[in-house]
């Protein structure tokens, strides 16, 4: 049988490297946040540029007052 004080300290050990692992994440999650908000921000800019880009000069509406081939 294990001695107590050697299962507490193995436990302490492993807590302590989890308490680091969950920190690591913490942090990974924060920073891809980030990140995919500023692609949310770029893609949106993006679209407003196209659309804005698009309107100057994409094709010209049709005039339906001229008269037509009978």
């Amino acid at each position: 049988m294990r001695d107590l004080y050697e299962v507490l300290r193995q436990k302490e050990q492993e807590y302590k490297r989890l308490a680091k692992e969950i920190e690591a994440l913490r942090i990974t999650a924060s920073l891809l946040a980030e990140e995919k908000a500023e692609h949310a921000n770029d893609g949106a800019k993006t679209a407003i540029a196209v659309a804005a880009a698009g309107s100057q000069t994409g094709p010209r509406a049709v005039d339906d007052t001229v008269s037509r081939w009978p």
